[in-house]
C-alpha cells in the first residue's frame, strides 16, 4: 500500500536571524523530500527580509500569526489560534515548535490531538547568565513542565544538551541534532575588501551578529582595546544592528577606537566575510551558530567564547581557539592570530574542511529521521550525523 505524505505543522515566534534560517533550511530540505506535507505559522513582528524571502521559496502551506517574543497575556489568544488551525487542517503527524515562544505555544496547542509534538529550542532563554536567578529559574520551571507535553526535545549543540539535562528535561525526550548550512557561492576577498572599506594589508577582526547583550559586542571592543596600540595594521569590522549600538559608538570613541573599529550596520555578513581575516564570536549563549557555520565555509578560523557553543567546530588550537568569556583571553587570542599569517592560513584551511562535516542534507535527514521514528511510519537505517542523533522512546 502506497503511504501517505507525512504531515507537519511548523510553529515558530523568532522568525529572524539563525532560528529564521533554520527553519526555512529545513522546510526547504523536507520539501525537497517530496514525502512530508508542510504548514507554517509564524510571527511577522520580528520576520527579517532574509527569513521573508527564503519563505517565498518554500513549498508550504503558511498563514502569519502575530506572536510576541515575552510572555503575555495574548499568549492565550494566539494558543486558541494555533490550535483552530491544527484542528481545521489537521490531523497532523507532527507538530514542531522552534524557539522558546514558538515551542511553547507548539505544545499548550497541540495536546490531545494526536499529534507527536516535537520542539527545537535553538538556545534556552536562560542559558543567558545574566539574567536575575529568580526570572532563570523561572523560565526553567516552565520548560520542565512543557516537557511533559514533548515527545522530542530537539538540541542543536552538546552545550545546549547538557544545559537541557541541568535543567531536569529527561534524556529520553532528547536527542542532538547540529544545525548545517547548504555551500554557497562566496565573492572574492578583493570584492569583500572593497566592501568594508579596508585596504588588502590590513588584518581584519570581524563580527556579525545583532548588537545585543547575547551576542556581546561590547567584550570585542574591550578585547581589541587592550592590543590595538601594539598590532596597528589591524582592524575590527562589526556587521549588524540593534540596542547596544549607541553604547558602542560611545565605547569606541572613549577608547579613542574611531579609525580602527567600523560599525557596518545591518547588512547580509555572508557577502562581506571573505573579507575578513578571521571571526570573534563573543556571544554569552547560543544554540549553535550559523554565523559561526558561515564564517568557516568562507575559510575564516573562529575565536569565540565557551559559551558560544561551538565545541563541536572548533579544534582549539587547530580550527581556531575557544576561551573563557574575559577580555584578556579573548584578547590574546586574537592577537595571536593577527601577529601570524601562516597561523591563519593553516587554521583557515582545516576550517574549511572541519564545517564539512555539518551539511544541511545530514541536519534534514536527521530530522526526517526522528519524524519517522516517532511516528513509526519506517525505520532509519543510520544516523545522519555522527554521534549526532539518539532515537526518542
Amino acid at each position: 500500500m502506497i503511504q501517505s505524505r507525512l504531515r507537519v505543522c511548523h510553529i515558530v515566534e523568532a522568525t529572524s536571524a539563525g532560528v529564521g534560517q533554520h527553519v526555512t533550511d529545513l522546510l526547504d530540505g523536507l520539501a525537497a523530500n517530496g514525502g512530508v506535507e508542510l504548514h507554517l505559522l509564524w510571527s511577522p513582528i520580528r520576520s527579517d527580509a532574509r527569513f521573508t524571502t527564503a519563505l517565498r521559496r518554500c513549498e508550504v502551506t503558511e498563514m502569519p500569526v502575530p506572536m510576541r517574543r515575552q510572555i503575555h497575556p495574548h499568549d492565550l489568544s494566539v494558543a486558541r489560534t494555533v490550535r483552530k488551525y491544527l484542528v481545521k487542517h489537521g490531523p497532523f503527524e507532527i507538530v514542531h515548535g522552534h524557539s522558546s515562544k514558538g515551542g511553547a505555544l507548539a505544545r499548550m496547542a497541540a495536546v490531545g490531538l494526536g499529534a507527536k509534538i516535537v520542539y527545537t529550542p535553538n538556545a534556552f532563554v536562560n542559558m543567558n547568565l545574566t539574567l536575575p536567578r529568580i526570572q532563570r529559574w523561572a523560565y526553567g520551571s516552565i520548560e520542565r513542565w512543557l516537557a511533559s507535553f514533548t515527545n522530542l526535545l530537539i538540541t542543536t549543540s552538546p552545550e545546549e544538551h547538557r544545559f537541557a539535562l541541568e535543567m531536569g528535561i529527561p534524556a529520553h525526550k532528547m536527542c542532538l541534532i547540529p544545525n548545517g548550512i547548504a555551500s554557497a557561492a562566496m565573492p572574492t576577498r578583493a570584492d569583500a575588501r572593497g566592501k568594508i572599506g579596508c585596504p588588502p594589508e590590513d588584518v581584519v577582526v570581524g563580527f556579525v551578529g545583532r548588537l545585543n547583550s547575547q551576542k556581546n559586542p561590547e567584550l570585542l571592543v574591550e578585547a581589541f582595546a587592550r592590543i590595538a596600540d601594539d598590532l596597528p595594521r589591524s582592524r575590527v569590522v562589526m556587521v549588524g544592528d540593534g540596542e547596544l549600538l549607541p553604547r558602542l559608538v560611545k565605547m569606541i570613541a572613549h577608547r579613542r577606537l574611531e579609525d580602527r573599529v567600523r560599525l557596518l550596520g545591518w547588512q547580509d555578513g555572508r557577502s562581506l566575510m571573505p573579507g575578513f581575516d578571521f571571526l570573534v564570536l563573543p556571544s554569552r549563549y547560543e544554540g549553535f551558530p550559523y554565523v559561526a557555520m558561515e564564517a568557516m565555509h568562507a575559510g575564516l578560523p573562529l575565536v569565540a567564547t565557551r559559551s558560544s557553543s561551538t565545541s563541536l567546530l572548533i579544534d582549539h588550537g587547530l580550527t581556531g581557539y575557544s576561551v573563557e568569556a574575559d577580555p584578556q583571553f579573548l584578547a590574546e587570542a586574537m592577537a595571536s592570530l593577527i601577529a601570524d599569517a601562516e597561523l591563519r592560513a593553516e587554521f583557515s584551511r582545516r576550517a574549511v574542511q572541519k564545517v564539512e562535516e555539518f551539511s544541511l542534507e545530514k541536519m534534514v535527514e536527521s530530522t526526517l529521521g526522528v519524524y519517522h521514528q516517532l511516528t513509526e511510519r519506517r525505520l532509519v537505517p543510520k544516523a545522519s550525523h555522527r554521534d549526532s542523533v539518539s532515537t526518542p522512546r
